[in-house]
């Protein structure tokens, strides 16, 4: 499975620093699960160390200290929104371009 940086950027924004245990949980999930026999443990291991490997290089370590191009405040002032749930959810949009478009 292809780890895309807009996906994974998100799920690091949700658990900040405890991202690398959130990882090590999932593995030990997936290690714990039904049918899981001594055959399949080291490609279930190496995967999701692939995965820590693909994150790092993608530079999404500490993500969540990204800052919005533009703010709440300056989206409602621009655009003319009222406050509410639709702010958010163009902040959200927002987070998520910057993760595609932008490196750093």
């Amino acid at each position: 499975v292809k780890l895309s940086r807009e996906n994974a950027g998100m799920v690091l924004r949700t658990c900040k620093d405890l991202w690398r245990d959130c990882i090590l949980l999932a593995a030990a999930y997936s290690l714990a699960l039904p049918g899981v026999d001594s055959s399949k443990v080291s490609n279930i291991i190496a995967g999701f160390g692939e995965m820590l490997k693909e994150i790092e290089k993608m530079g999404l370590d500490g993500i969540w200290n990204m800052k919005p191009l533009l703010n709440g405040s300056e989206l409602i002032r621009i655009l003319g929104l009222p406050k509410g749930p639709a702010v958010g959810l163009l902040m959200e949009e927002q987070t998520r371009w910057q993760l595609r478009e932008c490196s750093e």
